[in-house]
């Protein structure tokens, strides 16, 4: 409905991460040139620090794209589900690294072959890791022995990791180990951030107007979610879904007054 009402061709305000609309903000910059600049040291552990809805697993996806690029770099090993188990760990890791069936039996054990298959690739290794803190213990230790390991050398191996409860910049974060050598952070957005926000990301989607939201309905848009992208993608979801259900072709304050009252109500269907 919102797709053919307003000539979208993706989804502008989605709730799962979505590197084609990704709105990079000047905060972005700074951490994506702090996180370079600490992954051309021999062994660094990077800490992206973000309060909830920020946009922590976002940007780590465009870390990942940014590094898979890399001539220097060996493809980014991606941890995107930290609070599943140690065997989900495992396994995602060895598809990762194409480890086969018959590489276990040379090797001994899964750990063995991947911690073997990490020491043999060519350029930085870099494990990004969403929501370290969320890690069961037997997979942080898994983790912890898979870094140990690989950073052995001191040359080739790095961690970047997001937290979701807002205290890895604080003394001993989780277990000392994970002590990071780069803390970077992001924040919610300015209020005259979301403005450039939801046009960008709009436009990304294949939008082709102009004001699709008027000034007052971004000025409350802003005041509402207090600059928290999840919660902007929510409600201005829920606006254009009331725009266009009252045939209009741009969001009002009144639409977002209605989208409030739906806040609580089920996601429109795209």
């Amino acid at each position: 409905m919102i797709a053919k009402h307003f000539g979208l061709a993706i989804h502008p305000f989605g709730q799962r991460p979505d590197t084609r609309v990704f709105c990079k903000q000047l905060q972005h910059q700074r951490a994506y040139e702090a996180i370079v600049r600490a992954t051309e040291r021999p062994f660094a552990k990077i800490a992206l620090s973000a309060p909830e809805g920020a946009g922590k697993t976002l940007f780590l996806n465009i870390l990942h794209k940014s590094f898979a690029k890399s001539v220097n770099t060996a493809p980014p090993l991606f941890i995107a589900n930290s609070g599943a188990s140690n065997d989900f760990l495992l396994s995602s890791l060895s598809a990762q690294l194409g480890i086969l069936p018959g590489a276990l039996a040379s090797r001994g054990s899964l750990l063995e072959a991947i911690c073997h298959a990490i020491l043999n690739r060519r350029g930085r290794n870099i494990i990004l890791v969403d929501d370290l803190d969320l890690m069961p213990e037997e997979s942080l230790a898994t983790l912890k022995l898979l870094v140990e390991m690989g950073g052995d050398s001191g040359r080739h191996l790095h961690l970047i990791y997001s937290e979701k409860k807002g205290y890895l910049l604080a003394a001993d974060p989780l277990d000392a180990f994970f002590k990071p050598s780069l803390a970077t952070s992001l924040q919610y957005l300015e209020p005259h951030g979301t403005d450039y926000y939801v046009t960008f990301r709009l436009r990304k989607a294949g939008y082709s107007g102009t004001g699709a939201f008027e000034p007052e309905a971004i000025a409350l848009l802003a005041s509402t979610t207090g600059g928290n992208p999840r919660l902007i993608n929510t409600l201005a979801n829920k606006a254009l879904f009331v725009a266009a259900g009252n045939g209009d072709f741009s969001v009002s304050v009144d639409h977002i007054n209605r989208a409030i009252r739906k806040y609580d109500s089920e996601a429109p269907i795209w």
